[in-house]
């Protein structure tokens, strides 16, 4: 028990590990009350007709399978029975507040970064203080250094899931109120984001189940991280795959979501830490040939995934005290002329810390060896909307001539009787000879081409608007330059430019040599000079490398003709008038390159305050990579002028640039805090030293 208290006593006395915890359940508990909606907490409407046309829609493709033993079988009478059980008869109930936590996610983005940065500190803390070798030698050393570690991570994510969980609950509360409690005996079918829930529960014991669904989760990220950074001795290597992860599971939720395939929304690491997969739809996951519901499934994974790693941390520990020294056996070799060498300028060498460290290096192969497979898969994403989208947009490239109104209209025509024969209506044999089609082709024909119309009309819609205001705009596909546009912030080039930065800024404080150096000829404001071009360079590169990547990829894919047509052309950009696209796309590239120019010294100037590599790059990568996850879908311009990463979004900071007041504080939060950063950090460095 002493050597538990101990264990955890080092983490609580550690400054950086309660300074980037409590920044985390500070902006944690702030995103909860800022992103609180009362709409979700709307009561259910017409719960029993909408249940009963889901059992009718199962029952119905039930009774059409052949297979009825199958993964699908079962998946289908679990759903008969599970939803005929429920109470659709029973008043539903006024609730307040608790769907609001129930729908907030990004509380499990700050749990999981708490509970990576307390494993990267924690599970390497003895080999940095040189602890490691008098634990090795004493008694039972080992076996109880073992047990202590794992004891007291999982004691630590129980306490984070019950704090952040707390805080986010409190963010909300004040939101609403603290009237919240008044739903806490109402089903959670009473809630109409959860109308389709199959289990009778109530909320209250729903928000006590879904605290507990994160503790699986927690704990595998914090034995996965806690395992790495023993391995590697290193605490960016678990942070820099923690981030990949956490991204590329959310990433590949929204966009199996958004095209339909529920089942792959669900079968992910961190699926069961969300409240919206736990409580909504049943889904089921084939084990075995065996229907388990998935979130079963979402909460073993991740707990075995943390048995796993806390197995193999144990047989790294426990083994025989005893230690065998071998020698290296010498092999004499010729005598050569010793030639002595040339010394490094100031840059060679600040470079040869970047290129000699196997951690650095590593770390941005990895950064960018994902960012070009999600550049490859990335559009394959893409829906049968958008290429019938391209289609027409192609067929009828150019202006908008007495033509294409006829071939528009006709195409119009012909899809609506297709909409009319699908959905019961009599079409006139008239209009069916005009098509020259069967009425079954005709009806597969409006479901292949109605939403892609849809998305074309809008854009033609939009360009007769600019036309009657005397503005001749013409017809492009634009996919490929809207994605280019609409990418956003590239988070792996915001983590390679923030671990290279933090790295090269803090190496002298973390090796301790910070004082040797000062004391030398060129120690003072030359090295630092050095150091920031240095960084700036290297950002340059990755810049071009990453954005490089993503324009071929998209180019590639989508395509980008037209150069020279201006950006009327191109929907949401109005801003920008007639300007060319090809004079907006390189104005767009400079922009992010400014915005990774301003990154690269809000590192440097981070690094020389917190003088501590993990720290500086936690800290730093919060505050650039959550904005893009809380402020992806934000529509209010407050919202994105609060954003450090809006000028890497480039088209986004250039469209702000409407409204001067938004602009200037934009400006402020993404270039003048930076400044404000590095440059007292500049003045205290002194110039050479003579002893």
């Amino acid at each position: 028990m002493k050597l538990l208290k101990f264990e955890l006593l080092k983490t609580v006395r550690n400054k950086f590990i309660v300074f980037v915890v409590l920044s985390l359940l500070i902006a944690n508990g702030v995103t909860a009350f800022y992103l609180c909606r009362p709409e979700h907490d709307e009561t259910t409407a017409d719960y029993a007709s909408a249940v009963g046309d889901l059992l009718t829609d199962t029952e119905k493709k039930y009774s059409m399978l052949e297979d009825k033993d199958g993964f699908t079988g079962e998946y289908y009478t679990q759903i008969g029975n599970m939803y005929s059980a429920l109470d659709t008869a029973a008043a539903p109930r006024r609730v307040s507040g608790w769907g609001q936590y129930l729908q907030y996610g990004y509380v499990n983005l700050f749990l999981l970064t708490a509970c990576a940065f307390c494993a990267a500190f924690t599970f390497r803390r003895e080999k940095e203080t040189g602890e490691m070798i008098t634990l090795y030698s004493s008694a039972n050393g080992r076996g109880n250094y073992v047990i202590v570690k794992l004891l007291s991570s999982s004691i630590i994510v129980i306490v984070f899931v019950a704090a952040f969980c707390a805080l986010s609950l409190l963010g909300i509360f004040a939101k609403n109120g603290f009237t919240a409690f008044t739903g806490g005996g109402a089903r959670i079918q009473d809630l109409k984001a959860y109308m389709y829930a199959p289990y009778e529960i109530s909320v209250f014991r729903a928000f006590l189940l879904s605290v507990a669904y994160k503790i699986p989760a927690c704990a595998g990220v914090y034995a996965f991280c806690g395992c790495v950074a023993y391995l590697f001795d290193s605490g960016v290597v678990p942070l820099s795959f923690s981030a990949v992860l956490m991204y590329g599971s959310y990433y590949a939720m929204g966009r199996v979501y958004t095209n339909g395939n529920a089942f792959a929304k669900n079968s992910n690491l961190f699926a069961a830490m969300r409240s919206s997969s736990l409580f909504g739809e049943l889904r089921g996951t084939d084990v075995f040939g065996r229907c388990v519901p998935t979130y079963v499934f979402n909460a073993v994974f991740p707990a075995l995934l943390a048995a796993a790693f806390a197995a193999v941390f144990t047989l790294l520990h426990v083994k025989r005290a005893g230690i065998k020294i071998k020698l290296p056996k010498i092999k004499p070799k010729k005598q050569k002329d010793v030639r002595p060498a040339k010394p490094l300028p100031l840059y060679g060498f600040e470079m040869k810390k970047l290129t000699k460290s196997k951690v650095t290096v590593f770390i941005i192969i990895l950064l960018f060896i994902v960012r070009w497979g999600v550049s490859l898969v990335s559009p394959h994403f893409s829906s049968m909307d958008e290429t019938v989208y391209k289609y027409y947009c192609d067929k009828w490239q150019g202006q908008m001539t007495e033509k294409f109104e006829e071939e528009y209209l006709h195409e119009q025509r012909k899809v609506g009787a297709g909409y009319m024969l699908t959905n019961g209506y009599d079409v006139d044999e008239n209009i069916l000879g005009e098509f020259n089609m069967e009425p079954g082709d005709l009806e597969a024909y409006y479901r292949m081409r109605f939403e892609g119309l849809l998305m074309f009309r809008d854009k033609i819609d939009r360009l007769k608007e600019l036309r009657e205001r005397g503005i001749d705009a013409p017809i492009l596909y634009d996919g490929g330059y809207k994605r280019f546009f609409d990418s956003g912030a590239d988070i792996f080039l915001i983590l390679a430019v923030v671990y290279i930065c933090t790295y090269l800024f803090s190496y002298d404080f973390t090796n301790r040599t910070h004082d040797v150096v000062k004391t030398t000829y060129n120690g003072g404001k030359k090295l630092l000079k050095t150091k920031l071009l240095t960084c700036i360079c290297l950002s340059a590169v990755l810049f071009a490398v990453f954005t490089a990547v993503s324009a071929v990829s998209t180019f590639s894919y989508f395509g980008m003709t037209e150069p020279t047509a201006p950006m009327y052309a191109v929907p949401g950009f109005e801003f920008t008038g007639s300007m060319p696209l090809w004079a907006y796309l390189l104005l767009m590239i400079l922009v992010r390159f400014a915005g990774v120019i301003t990154l690269c010294l809000f590192c440097c100037g981070l690094s020389l305050l917190l003088k501590n590599n993990l720290t500086s790059f936690t800290v730093s990568a919060c505050l650039y990579v959550f904005p893009t996850f809380l402020l992806s879908g934000a529509e209010s311009m407050i919202a994105h002028c609060a954003d450090p990463s809006y000028m890497l979004d480039g088209s986004g900071f250039i469209q702000l640039a409407h409204s001067p007041a938004f602009f200037a504080v934009s400006v402020f939060v993404c270039v003048v805090i930076p400044l404000l950063l590095i440059i007292p950090q500049t003045v205290k460095m002194k110039g050479k030293q003579e002893i």
